[in-house]
């Protein structure tokens, strides 16, 4: 007997798959070792080695305790902010970053410090205002700030304020700045600005010298950005006394630790020559506080903010170019249109992103064209302004032409008329016409002021839509005074901003190279239709 035995053999076979690389899906920064820490003083430079070692070449630099020596840094507890700036009013914005704006005491976006105080270690909330004046006796100015072009060019103070626990996106400011710590800690990855080409970063209609990565800083996705494995990095530790230099356009994340967690940010604009004017003159190592030193855009607490307005050097730049580039010698309202208009490519792209509100549009441009003229001297009305005139523009005429360029509603009490859309607002009538009202003929003051508050509105916003809407005062809305004024309301809520390449409008961001738009019920045909 033969006895066959089949010898079967298996074979594996392996894929080779390409293991994710390191750092993925882990917090920013897991991807490489640093490249260490910035560079530490214990002693705050003077003003021309501060231009010349740092300012200059875009380098960031941590004084460690430079701040100790600021009133503010023991005065400012809880207690003594409510008793002594708690009337004042502040910015507030989400502990994450992006999110919709929260509701504040004046409305959204609004707070008083009080307010927040009482809050914030429970809220999702956090301060990020500009710094109101009286404050600034509490705030020593580092003295690498206090002569030349840096002293000239202080733009603004702004104040930082969370119960901890936050962490920003990976992000560039516009201006240079020195953020001084007066609680907490904070951590930062610093990444240079000749690395950007490989960050992923986030196209925004709002912004032009700054800006955001798209990059998840819990869990960056290095299969989708590749390119970032290639990205170094240096980190900074600060604590309650230092001050951290932050170069324009250099990249960061932060991370705020503590219970408490506050900060005051002064910002100086983009300088590209320094002149030590003032220099010999002024004593540097004199304590001077904020109040005594001034800033370009002041915030007295009660007002409207200029947080983020741009700089009226850089604005007298651009008006003498426009001067080099226009051969009349003039400035005209024609001139001024086409320059706030140039990223609008075609009637085409007008015509997609605005529809039917296309005259109300180019009505705004000229408008704010009229009013730019203006301001550089054209009182008599003739459409134009020589260059002559323009050459040596005081600051407080600069700085009137800045605010019309770059009023931020998020500075103002208006900003739910721009966070609300006409959709919104217009579909919220329409359901309300479309539910028991078309039956009883009637409703509430209360209920109806719920059913805004449900869109996101605020009380106040609340109030002054229903005044509008009971027009007997008797805290009932018939459906007569409904139809007949809802209109109105609407109106109030179709706020366009408009910017360099794109614009908001009915509170959507509207890029004009993507062509996007926003479909709106039309309030005026359903009135029509019930009446």
């Amino acid at each position: 007997m033969i006895s066959f035995f089949l010898l079967t053999s298996m074979v594996v076979i392996t894929m080779e798959t390409n293991p994710a690389p390191k750092g993925h899906l882990k917090p920013l920064g897991s991807h490489r070792p640093s490249d260490g820490h910035i560079e530490i003083l214990t002693t705050v430079p003077r003003p021309v080695e501060f231009w010349e070692k740092y300012v200059s070449k875009g380098e960031p630099v941590l004084f460690r305790g430079a701040a100790n020596i600021s009133p503010g840094l023991k005065l400012w507890t809880d207690e003594y902010l409510l008793e002594n700036y708690g009337k004042f009013k502040v910015k507030i914005e989400s502990k994450l970053e992006k999110d919709n704006s929260p509701i504040g005491a004046f409305g959204i976006g609004q707070d008083s410090l009080q307010n927040f105080i009482r809050r914030y270690k429970e809220d999702d909330v956090y301060i990020v205002s500009q710094l109101p004046d009286p404050m600034g006796k509490d705030v020593v100015v580092p003295r690498c700030l206090l002569c030349g072009t840096i002293r000239t060019r202080l733009s603004e103070a702004n104040l930082w304020f969370s119960s901890g626990g936050t962490k920003s996106l990976l992000h560039r400011d516009s201006d240079d700045a020195i953020n001084c710590l007066y609680n907490g800690t904070k951590d930062w990855i610093m990444i240079h600005p000749k690395d950007e080409g490989n960050i992923p970063i986030a196209k925004e209609v709002l912004e032009a010298y700054g800006g955001f990565s798209v990059i998840d800083p819990e869990r960056v996705d290095l299969l989708k950005h590749p390119q970032f494995v290639d990205v170094p990095w240096k980190y900074v530790n600060v604590k309650a006394g230092d001050c951290l230099f932050i170069p324009r356009g250099y990249w960061h994340l932060v991370t705020s630790g503590g219970n408490k967690n506050l900060a005051v940010s002064l910002l100086f604009g983009r300088i590209d020559n320094f002149e030590p004017h003032n220099c010999d003159s002024t004593n540097v190592d004199a304590k001077m506080h904020l109040t005594e030193v001034g800033m370009v855009w002041t915030y007295d607490g009660f007002g409207i903010q200029t947080m983020g307005n741009n700089s009226p050097f850089e604005l007298n730049e651009t008006i003498h170019e426009m001067c080099i580039e226009n051969l009349q010698s003039r400035i005209t309202v024609e001139y001024i249109m086409e320059f706030l208009m140039e990223e609008l490519q075609s009637e085409d792209v007008r015509n997609i992103v605005f529809k039917e509100w296309v005259d109300s549009y180019e009505e705004y441009v000229r408008n704010a064209a009229i009013q730019y003229v203006t301001i550089l001297g054209d009182t008599d009305q003739k459409g134009y302004v020589t260059c002559d005139k323009v050459k040596s523009l005081p600051l407080d005429q600069l700085k009137e032409l800045a605010q019309l360029m770059s009023m931020d509603p998020g500075n103002t009490e208006e900003l739910e008329y721009y966070s609300i859309s006409q959709k919104d607002i217009t579909n919220l009538f329409i359901d309300v016409l479309e539910s028991e009202i078309s039956a009883n003929q009637l409703i509430s003051v209360e209920e109806l002021s719920n059913e805004y508050l449900r869109i996101g509105g605020t009380e106040q916003g609340a109030l002054t839509i229903v005044s509008m809407l009971d027009v007997n005062s008797d805290n009932i809305i018939s459906k007569k005074e409904l139809l007949e004024n809802m209109n109105q309301v609407v109106s109030m809520y179709g706020r366009i901003q408009v910017f360099g390449n794109g614009a908001i409008m009915n509170g959507v961001e509207f890029d004009f190279a993507n062509r996007q738009t926003n479909e709106i019920p039309d309030a005026d045909e359903y009135q029509k239709d019930e009446l």
